[in-house]
């Protein structure tokens, strides 16, 4: 068994992902897995990451993927059209906007 070799220093909050060993440190002296929400970078995002949604982390997408429908359902036909055509980012952005300006949760 790897936990009886090592010592895990990091379990995953999400989805139980162990890390073990010495933890790394970035320059800072923080933990590098650890943004501070107790997931690993697969659930909780990694920030230096090129990809959008490897940025924001499985629990990222979860939360603005299930906010699309409802969007997409109070529009009209023709926004509906537009929304379509949006691409993740661009909805991932409205959906942030419609938060911060207390239209959404």
């Amino acid at each position: 068994m790897r936990e009886k070799e090592e010592k895990r220093f990091l379990t995953c909050g999400c989805c139980g992902k162990g890390y073990y060993g010495i933890p790394p440190r970035d320059e800072d002296g923080c933990l590098v897995y650890d943004v501070g929400y107790g997931m690993c970078e697969d659930c909780g995002g990694n920030p230096r990451a090129r990809s959008f949604k490897k940025r924001i982390g499985w629990a990222g997408r979860v939360f603005f993927e299930a906010r699309f429908g409802a969007v997409r359902d109070a529009l009209s036909e023709k926004n509906k059209k537009k929304w379509d055509k949006l691409n993740y980012n661009q909805k991932c952005y409205f959906i942030t906007k419609m938060i911060e300006e207390g239209l959404m949760i």
